[in-house]
């Protein structure tokens, strides 16, 4: 995988890593190629930071052991895939459509209180280090119930045929895990 020039704008400090939502993205795509259109990933796990540079050349190999459920993901740099390093695992297993939870969204935003300043959101994470760039600037607007939160996710204008090849867009579930992380 040569990186893709989006992934610069996923900066902590001034190193830019490989961002987990990548790695599920990944792990959905051969999730849904080996179990099926409706599954659960469980047990996710980074065990290894991925960091980029913006000429890296990275080899990166997803296998699935349909004995244990177990994904694996792998990368090698360069030219070299001799060395191959465990960078996260996760377990797969096959669910009914009948088993997907479904949430009444608009009851959810009636019942939380809403947090709507994006501007101020990505200012604050800049100020604690975290440097989203303008493509990974996706959380919208979330909304806060107790423990549970409900965030509004989008794609920067233009920026929908750089994930046509994807299974979902690693800055939108990026946006998601933005949105947990500030809680």
């Amino acid at each position: 995988m040569k990186v893709q020039s989006f992934l610069a704008d996923h900066k902590v400090k001034t190193h830019i890593f490989f961002p987990a939502a990548g790695y599920i993205d990944i792990f959905c795509a051969a999730a849904s190629l080996c179990v099926g259109e409706f599954f659960e990933l469980e047990d996710f796990s980074i065990l290894m930071s991925v960091v980029l540079n913006t000429n890296d050349v990275k080899n990166i190999r997803c296998r699935f052991d349909p004995l244990t459920h177990q994904l694996t993901l792998k990368v090698s740099g360069d030219a070299d895939t001799r060395n191959w390093d465990v960078c996260a695992t996760s377990k797969v297993y096959k669910i009914s459509e009948s088993e997907r939870t479904r949430l009444d969204i608009e009851a959810f935003k009636k019942e939380s209180r809403l947090d709507d300043d994006k501007a101020g959101f990505y200012r604050r994470a800049g100020e604690e280090g975290l440097n989203y760039g303008p493509h990974f600037q996706t959380l919208e607007r979330y909304w806060t119930r107790d423990n549970d939160m409900l965030g509004y996710v989008e794609l920067p204008e233009g920026d929908a045929p750089l994930f046509d090849n994807t299974y979902i867009s690693p800055t939108l579930l990026d946006g998601v895990f933005q949105m947990i992380a500030k809680k």
